[in-house]
């Protein structure tokens, strides 16, 4: 009988060191899986940002055409206004610059450091401060469509996100009583 115990004692032995090297083996495995996956993902990154850094240096758009371009560009917000358009798409402005949206999203995140959305809705934050200032008085509710937003949500967003104050505490703050 005591040979039994030993022998069932050797049998838990070898399966617990073959378990623990199964387990080892899987651990280091695993190791060597992640570590690749963060060279790899890490590569990839690098490749995304140098191509990123060239996607601008690449562009058709250099020196005078883009010049130009911005000229245009401001003149259609500055002088035509085209922000109020509630409608007003990244195609729609590129159309009227006889270029493609992608190019034309390019010049604005290239000289105006914004995305198109974020470039037409700091014009029409812009525009509402003035028409508020102009004495709108404090029931500025339509203010939002007269400057191109959609809805009072977006506009009350837009406007916080540039001012860090929503609309009625500029009004409150900036206009004060009798202002």
């Amino acid at each position: 009988m005591a040979w039994i115990n030993d022998t069932l004692l050797l049998f838990i032995l070898i399966v617990q060191s073959i378990v623990t090297t199964a387990v080892l083996l899987m651990l280091l495995f695993k190791g060597a899986l992640v570590q690749k996956r963060r060279k790899a993902s890490g590569a990839a990154q690098k490749k995304i940002r140098g191509e990123l850094r060239l996607k601008f240096k690449n562009s058709d758009f250099q020196g005078d055409l883009t010049g130009n371009l911005t000229k245009r560009i401001l003149h259609l917000m500055e002088e035509q206004k085209i922000f109020r358009d509630p409608d007003l798409k990244l195609t729609d402005m590129a159309s009227k610059l006889g270029i493609s949206a992608y190019q034309n999203s390019q010049i604005i995140k290239q000289r105006f450091g914004q995305d198109f959305g974020s470039f037409i809705n700091t014009y029409r934050v812009t525009e509402a401060i003035a028409i508020l200032r102009q004495g709108a008085g404090p029931d500025a509710c339509d203010v939002f469509s007269k400057v191109g937003f959609g809805n009072e949500a977006a506009f009350n967003k837009a406007f916080k996100d540039r001012t860090d104050r929503t609309p009625q505490e500029f009004i409150a703050e900036d206009m004060g009583p009798g202002q």
